[in-house]
């Protein structure tokens, strides 16, 4: 028996799940927003990397899309609780943790590198100190 009167109407769903998550310990490692009428679940920092999109149907929140593409497939449409949802946190916590330390680093070499492109003395890079010829920040 679900908690939630029938007349929730709108997002309304998705805002209490995403209001709920936001309490757990997990969420410290996510970024979870309402876009176009659905919860997006993305690591910190990291929006193009979708994790988990929840959809709100017919007063219920479902599954609408996966990380994993044949999971998508198989349970796209699905009802998912708050606690399924906490739990896929949970279990995801070190990938969202990897891919927000591979994302900046990523960030951060691609400064480097336009910083360096721009502003080398002589034969020297400017951005790291070594000769421009074994330098790779260009």
């Amino acid at each position: 028996m679900s908690n939630f009167p029938f007349d929730v109407s709108g997002d309304e769903r998705l805002r209490q799940y995403k209001e709920y998550l936001a309490r757990q310990k997990e969420s410290e490692y996510y970024e979870i927003k309402i876009l176009g009428g659905l919860l997006k679940v993305t690591p910190k920092g990291v929006p193009g990397k979708l994790l988990l999109e929840l959809e709100q149907e017919t007063g219920e929140v479902c599954l609408y899309r996966h990380r994993d593409e044949e999971l998508t497939k198989k349970f796209k449409g699905r009802r998912v609780s708050k606690d399924w949802v906490r739990k896929f946190l949970s279990a995801n916590v070190e990938l969202s943790k990897r891919l927000t330390s591979e994302h900046a680093s990523s960030q951060k070499a691609e400064r480097h590198r336009e910083y360096a492109a721009y502003t080398f003395d002589g034969a020297h890079c400017r951005s790291c100190g070594k000769p421009l010829a074994v330098c790779i920040c260009r």
